[in-house]
This record gives C-alpha cells, structure tokens and sequence, in this order.
C-alpha cells in the first residue's frame, strides 16, 4: 500500500488498535471452535439432536450473507462504527445464553450469534490494512495466524475442559470480557475510514443471495420428508437455479453489487477466492464434525475430544510466523505456500476417510499434524496474497468476498454433511436398523472425501490461476 492510502496513527494508538483487532479475532475464532464441543450436550439438553444439521445450516446462512453485509458496512459507515456495535451485541447475546434460556429463545440467541460473527468476519484483516503498510502486512498476518491458533488451542482444548468442569451453557460466558476489551479500544484508539468510491448497500442482491441460500438449506433438510431428489427436491432446486440466475443476471450489471463481481476479472482475486472456498471442509473436518464424531460415534469425554485438534493448532500456533517472515522476504514463494497448503489438506484427508469407532488416538494426532501445516498456509496467502492487488478503497469489500469464499465452501461442506446425516439419521436411528454414532460416522467420512478433493483441487487452481506476484504489476490488476 503507498504511503498516503493508510491511516496513519501513533506508534501507541496503531498498537491499542492491533490489540484490540487481537481480542475481537481471539474472541470469533474461539468462540467458532469452542462452542461446537458444547453443542452436541446443548443439543441432548434441549432434546434437538435431529435438528442438527438444519441448525448449521441456519447459522452458515446468517453468517453468509451477513459477512457480505458487514464488509459494505465497514467501506460505507466505517469499520470502527461496526465493528463497535457489532461486537457489544455478540457479547449481550453470549450473556444472555448463560442463564439457559428456553429452547427457542436459545435458538434465536444461536442464530443472533451467527449475524454478528459474520458482521466481523471481514473485519479482523480490514483493519490490519487500513493501518499497516504493504511491507508491514505478511508480518502482521503471520502474527495473527500464530494467534488463530493460539485462539483455536484455547477454543478446542479449553472449551472441553469447560464444558466437563461448569457446563456448557457457562461457556459463553467466558467470551464477554474479551469483546468488551475490544470494543472500548476501537471506541477509544480506532479512526473512523469511510471509503468516498463505495455506494449504498445492494439490498436487492443480499435478499436474493439469503433466499438462494435458504431454498439450499431446505433441500439439504428434507430428511424423512422426502428425497431430496424426490418432486419437492426437485423443484426446491428449481427454485435456487432461478434465483442464481437473476441474482448473476442483476449483479453483473452493478458496478457497487453486494457479490462484488469485478473483482474476479483480477486473478489474484480469483486464486485468493478459490483457496479461501475449497479449504473450508478440512476447517469443519478439525472442529465440529470432529467434535461431533469424537464425543458420539467414539463415545469420548469433550475433554478429550478438545485435544484431538491440539497437535494441528500447536503448528499452527508456531508456523505462520515463521511462514510471515519467510514471505516477506520473496513473495514468489506464495506460489510454494499455495501447493503447500492443497498436498497436505489432501493427504491428511485420505487418513481421516477410514476414521472409525475403534481408531487409535496416535492415528488422529498425527493427522493433525499435516492439517496444521495446510491451516498455516493457507492463513498466510489468502489475505496478503489478495491485497496485494485490491485498491486500498475496496479492501473492505474484498476482504468480505474473501470470506464470503470460506462461507460459500461452508455452504457446500454443510449439504455434503446434512444429506449424507439426514439419510442416515432417518435410516439407522428412526428406521432402528443402528445408531446415532453411525450416522454422525458416515458424515464425517462424507466431509472428509469432499476435503480431499477439494485439496486436489487448490493445486489444480495453482496450475490454472496463480499469478507470481513479482512477473507483474499486482495493482494493475484492479484498474
């Protein structure tokens, strides 16, 4: 980024802010790793184990188009604005779920919780934009890709032993101080940027993208009451290729769209997009299907259960700092990290596929190991890797379609997971014919074959769309 496109601030004022960036992103990223250890014992309390898979579907979908909304937001409004309001909210709302509530206020207060996490979704790496230099970024994201996995150590391991020794409705509980952290520093450090090229929000586009991605979720939802290949799945599907047609049909003739779609003339963009999308079902193979699998089908302790990710997020406490300063030295070596991250999601994914009930722990622990290095990568190119070509007045706006990209994978991983579950659920547990640890088992080892293929698939996109950022301009790209 040149000199003048970003805030300047003093040395203390840019470290209160970056500390208050940290408790925000430690906060998300806990919270998205802890709660899924509670969630099968909130589930059996509240009696809607069968409901599992709509649940997620519901929240992936708040989160989706929400994550969009708060990018625009923070470009129009001012991240320091958003960011402010959104993380008070988050925090009301994990106060409120502590006194356990009944089950469909815990419900709405589950899904209010999924809006608001995606209002910050983008936020985390915005800001580190908006008040670091082009030479300061790999540094500064190798950092919190350390701290992403110091949070993950904390969210797994530490929401295990919580939920064993309190309960699980006191762990939210444990997020509230951290957001208020965060919130009184942006209010007190942070400098308002409102982006003069960005125009109002493109509520037409969010409506069609939420309808799409509901009509998704309810084929994906069908279980017991038809097939999703059946005259209703048929025509639910109908119904989404309708409106994915006049949703592209009415963005590609938006220059200010909430999807953003001059962006994928910029290839960097592009490989940024793709890696961000196709790593999401080794994201979910590590934490809730694996909490999941770990505490149903295995019949372990959510103790335990947190430190079957440990070994991933011990590496990934370690490696991308490292990794950051290696980058930064020669940025052709994204390319490195880009391979990198596809071979060993894809082999880390082939092990996973034959996880059964009987599966020794040393098997799981070492195939975290290979996830860790891919988590690693991935942390330390898809951010930098994009904003080396995205003008510093859209950043906000790429940085949501970045993480619209792991959003858009999470919709993909949740209907891989939701039918193959469904159909089981209804086969095995409703029809009597096996057990509730089955049926989470075979869709576990559903995510786990759509995350080999889709690390097959990133070293494909670094054949067909990688762009060494130092053959050419980078920001040229985005003129």
């Amino acid at each position: 980024m040149d000199q003048d496109t970003y805030i300047r601030l003093t040395p203390g004022a840019k470290r209160a802010v970056l500390a208050a960036n940290a408790c925000m992103f430690l906060c998300t990223v806990i919270y998205t790793f802890a709660i899924p250890i509670a969630m099968p014992k909130l589930l059996i309390y509240y009696d809607l184990m069968k409901y599992q898979a709509l649940l997620a579907g519901c929240v992936s979908i708040l989160n989706t188009v929400f994550t969009l909304v708060g990018g625009r937001l923070g470009d129009l409004i001012g991240r320091k604005k958003l960011a402010v309001a959104a993380i008070l909210a988050r925090a009301a709302v994990q106060l409120a779920c502590v006194f356990r509530p009944s089950a469909p206020v815990f419900i709405g207060l589950y899904l209010s919780m999924g809006l608001t996490t995606g209002l910050l979704n983008s936020m985390h790496y915005s800001v580190i934009s908006d008040i670091c230099t082009q030479q300061e970024k790999p540094r500064i994201m190798g950092l919190f890709g350390t701290l992403n996995g110091v949070a993950m150590l904390i969210g797994i391991f530490g929401g295990g032993i919580i939920v064993d020794l309190v309960g699980p409705f006191n762990l939210f509980a444990f997020f509230v101080p951290l957001g208020v952290v965060s919130a009184l520093l942006f209010a007190k450090f942070f400098v308002t940027k409102v982006s003069a090229g960005v125009r109002g929000m493109d509520v037409p586009g969010i409506v069609l993208i939420a309808a799409g991605l509901g009509l998704i979720t309810v084929w994906c939802n069908l279980g017991t009451a038809a097939s999703p290949f059946s005259a209703v799945g048929v025509a639910l599907l109908a119904a989404f290729a309708v409106v994915l047609f006049f949703l592209l049909r009415y963005e590609r003739g938006k220059s200010d769209g909430v999807l953003s779609l001059q962006l994928f003339r910029n290839r960097f963009f592009v490989t940024s997009f793709l890696v961000g999308m196709l790593i999401n079902p080794m994201v979910v193979l590590c934490s809730s299907t694996l909490s999941m699998f770990g505490q149903i089908t295995m019949g372990l302790s959510a103790s335990i259960v947190g430190t079957l990710a440990l070994p991933k997020n011990i590496i990934f406490f370690i490696l991308p700092t490292f990794m950051g300063v290696w980058l930064s030295k020669d940025l052709r070596r994204y390319g490195t990290i880009m391979l990198a991250c596809g071979l060993t999601i894809a082999l880390g994914s082939v092990s996973a596929i034959f996880w059964n009930a009987s599966t020794p722990l040393l098997a799981i622990y070492l195939t975290m190991l290979l996830f860790g290095v891919g988590t690693s990568c991935q942390v330390c190119f898809i951010q930098p890797y994009l904003q080396l070509s995205v003008h510093p007045e859209h950043i906000g706006s790429a940085g949501a379609m970045a993480s619209f990209a792991s959003a858009v994978g999470g919709i993909i991983t949740n209907a891989v997971y939701s039918i193959s579950y469904n159909a089981k659920y209804a086969e095995l547990v409703t029809g009597g014919k096996g057990t509730l640890g089955q049926a989470v088992g075979f869709s576990f080892r559903s995510v786990a074959i759509l995350s080999l293929i889709f690390g097959a698939l990133i070293c494909v996109c670094y054949k067909l769309f990688y762009v060494d950022p130092t053959s050419v301009d980078p920001r040229s790209m985005d003129d």
